[in-house]
């Protein structure tokens, strides 16, 4: 997802990362934000989000990366992967 435009708030960049993960994936199943919050070094939103791929699956942890400039989502990874 390319997006041109600066994010200055967590209602925001909520939206962009829960729209790229439906789009990403055919049945996601969106459960609640764990934590949003703005690194100012980086100029990248964190976003930490509850996640299922299906119906039957668990719920999973993901973080989402958002460069807060562009609103281009940098990065999502399941955070309980090992």
């Amino acid at each position: 997802m390319t997006m041109t435009e600066e994010i200055s708030d967590c209602a925001t960049v909520v939206k962009k990362v829960r729209e790229y993960a439906s789009a990403s994936s055919q049945n996601l199943f969106w459960k609640d934000v764990v934590a949003c919050r703005l690194e100012k070094e980086q100029n990248e939103w964190h976003v930490i989000y509850e996640a299922s791929p299906s119906l039957t699956a668990p719920y999973y942890r993901y973080e989402a990366i958002v460069d807060a400039k562009t609103g281009n989502i940098k990065s999502v990874t399941r955070l309980d992967q090992k």
